[in-house]
């Protein structure tokens, strides 16, 4: 069928349908009708179904139906709105005064045509879209309706809003019989109607509500509580006195303004209520004033207050982040100079502990808010970074990585502290970490720490371990130095199975072996040639053979400062276990034919085939063991202090009266440790150290530069700094000196030159 035909099949049903009832005819059958909806009377429903019918066909079928409905329709709505205007005037004229009674009967017929307001434009849809086709402009039955209300509202307006200020002023003086009074609400949904019709005219672009409603509601608001505030700062209250007051009212007017407030003004509501409470100066400078001694004494309820009232006003809640900031740095400050820095757990436990509180009042005063998080991290990153406190070379990383090496050392601090425990200050010591420039220090002594603890097999939990090193990578440790670390675990995770194999090929459960990998672990170690027992060293050799068939072409070397085990030895109190290191067993070993000869250092090397500077250390150990009451190694004539004493004319004798002294008496049986730490040659001296930390740092300086310089190809030294910076950040905070030094450096080379035209343009030379 085409479209024509549908088209006029459509219209002579459409023909079939029409009727020739005249308009008046037709209006006089919808009239009363209409009037009993108007009336809020019962209406049947075959009365209902017909008016649909007669607006349809008053509109198809009478040229001038539209207009005449309209007219009609707006005719019918001003007569009964007339009545409703004429019991309102009666009321008024008997009593002017009498707001209340006017409220009330108001509220009743604003109730009616609230319900109205639902039903009455559902019939006259028909007469909206028509109208919206013939003229393109909207016509809303509901529009017309308001309109016709807001005529006669008019009248009253002021009226009902001086009643309306009188019921809410008895709410606010804590009169409960007028809460939440419903001819408030009546007057309210007023304007809310008004407002979504766009019927209140102003010059603002805002709409609805907020144009009058709230204009009114904030303006009686500010009156009140002006007066409120002068009287309560006459009392001359303290500042946590007055911040109380302010919150009670602002929780009491959260309450109330949810009821008379639209959703979408709640929060310019309830900061513009926050103005008149704080934003007196006489109420400011009180809070100002007291918010150091509130800070300091850690007032979390206070501080509370404090950051509800503040958090709108910008320059009062900066002045807040600000006391949180120096609370900080002035509370570290006076507890680390206080506490002896020569004790490295007493200063880290310290950090943690100002960390905890601030942690704690951030996330229950200021709600985890993220600018007073920043301000306690500068506040941190400024203490923990201060030449003040720690010296030019800042040794907080290494109280730190001495710390963690003490939470996870079996027989250590870990004893002091629960499971649970040692997790939170592990978590707390990552939190500090992101605060510290020099972390690459951190991770140089973690890692020799790391290095002992795994060899040694003394390490409290590895899972705890593995889950530490996570926790630097997630803070934005470099990746090369998390690898490394990883790569230790998955060493000695590795190695346990070969140990089973050695064990089983050897028929001997003493000896475990651990093969790790060079580029992993402690670099620079010194290799010497060293006599160990024949026993120990036929296991040696048959380790490296049985490894070699295993795995072809790698090479495997023997490392003793990494090694340690367990010798008996048998005096004549009794008989021991030692723990020692290799080197120490080398040592020891000497006497093994000639117990009971005196030895020279002379001797003892050639005897164990060390360097003497380490035979000497080793002998430190053995003779002046501070774990033992009765030293294993005596000296002729006797020292009491350091290797330095040591001489070519010295003898050393094993004691063959040792004893281990437990309550007071000397044991038959026992064990003893004499390990301590192992001798790593990273523990050289001190200088050396740092002359390594700084040769390193330069190498870095001069990568990143060169990084940059090959990526921009022309940069000024401004950007250039900020670069190296951003790229270095992660392992320390290079200095204008280094950078400058650098920069230098790589333009005498040839890589970079300065531009002849702007000396501080740099330019890469391919």
């Amino acid at each position: 069928m085409s479209v024509e035909t549908v088209q006029s099949t459509s219209e002579s049903l459409l023909m079939g349908m029409k009727d020739d009832i005249p308009f008046d005819e037709r209006w006089d059958r919808m009239k009363p009708v209409i009037q009993r909806l108007l009336s809020l009377e019962d209406v049947p429903r075959e009365e209902w179904h017909q008016l649909f019918w007669d607006v349809f066909a008053s509109i198809q079928w009478d040229p001038d139906g539209s207009e005449r409905l309209q007219t009609a329709l707006t005719t019918l709505v001003c007569e009964r709105f007339k009545k409703i205007r004429l019991a309102l005037e009666e009321i008024k004229e008997k009593d002017s005064s009498n707001y209340l009674e006017l409220m009330e009967h108001y509220r009743r017929e604003w109730d009616d045509f609230e319900s109205q307001l639902a039903y009455i434009p559902e019939p006259f849809r028909a007469l909206e879209i028509e109208f919206l086709e013939r003229t393109d402009e909207e016509l809303s039955i509901e529009f017309l309706l308001l309109l016709e209300w807001k005529f006669m509202f008019r009248s009253f307006e002021s009226e009902l809003r001086a009643g309306a200020k009188h019921l809410i002023y008895e709410e606010r003086c804590g009169n409960t019989e007028y809460k939440h009074d419903a001819r408030v609400q009546a007057l309210k949904m007023t304007y809310v109607h008004f407002g979504r019709k766009q019927l209140i005219s102003t010059s603002s672009p805002a709409k609805g509500l907020e144009l009058e409603w709230d204009q009114f509601y904030y303006k009686d608001r500010r009156d009140f509580y002006v007066k409120r505030v002068a009287d309560k700062l006459a009392e001359e209250p303290t500042a946590i006195e007055y911040m109380s007051f302010a919150l009670d009212v602002y929780n009491f007017e959260r309450k109330m303004t949810k009821q008379y407030i639209a959703e979408a003004s709640f929060k310019k509501s309830q900061d513009e209520l926050l103005e008149v409470l704080v934003n007196e100066p006489a109420a400011s400078e009180l809070i100002l004033t007291s918010i150091d001694s509130i800070v300091n004494a850690l007032d979390k309820e206070a501080l509370r207050i404090a950051f509800i009232l503040m958090r709108p006003d910008v320059d009062k809640s900066r002045a807040l982040r600000k006391a949180v900031n120096q609370y900080v740095i002035k509370k570290g400050t006076e507890r680390l100079k206080a506490c002896s820095l020569t004790d490295g757990d007493a200063a880290v436990s310290c950090v943690l502990k100002l960390y905890e509180e601030t942690d704690m009042l951030i996330e229950y005063a200021f709600m985890s808010h993220f600018k007073f998080t920043t301000e306690r991290d500068r506040g941190f990153n400024e203490l923990l970074n201060s030449a003040d406190i720690f010296g030019e070379e800042n040794k907080f990383p290494e109280m730190l990585a001495t710390h963690v090496d003490g939470l996870l050392r079996k027989k250590a601090l870990c004893r002091k502290y629960n499971e649970q425990e040692i997790e939170e200050r592990l978590f707390g010591i990552i939190n500090l970490l992101k605060y510290i420039d020099s972390k690459d220090l951190f991770m140089r002594h973690h890692k020799l720490h790391l290095t002992r603890r795994l060899v040694l097999n003394v390490s409290n939990d590895l899972q705890l371990e593995e889950n530490f090193v996570d926790g630097l990578r997630a803070i934005g440790m470099p990746s090369e130095y998390v690898n490394k670390l990883q790569r230790m675990f998955q060493d000695i995770k590795l190695s346990e199975g070969l140990s089973k194999d050695v064990k089983a090929m050897l028929k001997k459960d003493s000896i475990n072996v651990k093969v790790l990998s060079a580029g992993a672990w402690v670099r620079g170690l010194s290799r010497f040639p060293i006599q160990l027992p024949h026993q120990v060293e036929d296991s040696l050799n048959s380790i490296e053979s049985y490894y070699k068939e295993q795995h072809t072409g790698r090479k495997l070397s023997f490392h003793p400062l990494l090694s340690h085990g367990t010798m008996t030895f048998e005096s004549k109190v009794g008989k021991y276990e030692l723990d020692v290191t290799a080197v120490q067993m080398a040592v020891l070993s000497c006497w093994n034919r000639r117990a009971n000869s005196e030895l020279t250092i002379q001797e003892l090397c050639l005897g164990s085939l060390l360097p003497e500077s380490d035979l000497k250390k080793t002998l430190t150990s053995l003779t002046m063991n501070p774990k033992l009451k009765i030293q294993l190694v005596l000296t002729r004539p006797q020292v009491t202090k350091a290797a330095k004493e040591f001489t070519a004319g010295m003898t050393f004798r094993v004691n063959r009266a040792f004893a281990l002294i437990k309550s007071g008496k000397a044991a038959t049986r026992g064990k003893v440790s004499l390990i301590g730490r192992l001798p790593l040659t990273a523990e050289k001296a001190t200088k050396k150290e740092d002359d390594e930390i700084f040769q390193l740092r330069t190498l870095r300086v001069q990568e990143a530069a060169l990084k940059v310089l090959k990526a921009r190809r022309r940069v000024d030294a401004a950007t250039l700094s900020s670069e190296l910076t951003e790229l270095l950040k992660s392992q320390f905070l290079p200095t204008m000196k280094m950078i400058k030094e650098q920069l230098e450096w790589i333009i005498e080379q040839g890589f970079a030159e300065r531009d002849p035209k702007a000396k501080e343009i740099f330019v890469y030379k391919a």
